[in-house]
């Protein structure tokens, strides 16, 4: 892997500096529920179009993102383990959810009783993160939930809550917390694919394979009139200017790394 990687990053002008990664904790579902899941969110994006929630795939947000160091990272994984061993016993085995809906915001949330247990697993997280690896996780504050839609254009509510209605909340499902890390460089960039390959005619242009993952600076992306925007590859680390035309969204996860 490490091989691979240098050898697509030859030309990368940042190949020796380091990577700071974030980390963040999920409780994803699987199973049929997600499923139904994955389903509302194929449906929701061809009725209506991209919303935040598109951004990501399913999940229960658990605490903050937060860094750590990498020779650290291993610490990360005993601090899940000795939690999810602690915790075993009373986690909850079937999450109760309760679909939610404003003009900005379609949703489920949690039972308040299991939603309470699931915090003393995310304070214990944190605390043995900060005992193991010496970094700073907070809890996430909000109210536990599971969003559907986000930020979404306020005519199309009627059409996401009738999807949302259709997903039940009793099938079963598995949940896991899962420890995911992202590249900090690229926080604040558009995550795009490449729809077609593209060969640069001049010095500064980018290559480009299709399917290639791109990142971009969101200001550049409302603000580009030439037809031409400045992408950094995620393959290969380079810089350049590619047609916009080229480009499709896709999830800023994409790019992230499951542990």
């Amino acid at each position: 892997m490490a091989e691979k990687r240098l050898k697509c990053h030859h030309q990368d002008p940042t190949l020796d500096d380091p990577i700071p990664q974030e980390y963040i904790l999920y409780l994803v579902p699987s199973g049929p529920f997600r499923k139904a899941l994955d389903t509302f969110w194929d449906e929701s994006l061809r009725l209506c179009g991209r919303n935040k929630a598109h951004s990501s795939f399913p999940h229960i947000t658990l605490c903050d993102f937060f860094t750590c160091e990498d020779w650290k990272v291993e610490t990360l994984y005993s601090a899940l383990k000795i939690t999810g061993d602690q915790t075993l016993s009373t986690f909850p085995r079937q999450v109760t959810l309760s679909l939610y809906s404003s003009s900005s915001f379609i949703g489920f949330f949690l039972n308040e009783g299991q939603a309470n247990i699931i915090r003393k697993f995310i304070d214990l997280f944190c605390k043995e993160v900060t005992k193991l690896a010496d970094c700073t996780v907070k809890p996430v504050t909000k109210q536990l939930h599971l969003t559907l839609a986000h930020k979404f254009s306020p005519h199309h509510q009627g059409t996401l809550e009738h999807l949302a209605k259709s997903i039940s909340p009793t099938q079963s499902c598995e949940w896991e917390a899962i420890i995911f890390s992202r590249d900090m460089r690229f926080v604040h960039y558009k995550t795009l694919r490449a729809l077609f390959p593209f060969e640069p005619k001049n010095d500064d242009e980018l290559s480009v394979s299709a399917g290639e993952v791109v990142f971009v600076d969101r200001t550049q992306v409302s603000t580009a009139t030439s037809g031409w925007i400045m992408a950094v590859s995620n393959t290969t680390g380079c810089r350049g200017l590619i047609p916009e035309n080229y480009l499709e969204n896709v999830a800023d996860t994409v790019t992230w790394i499951k542990h």
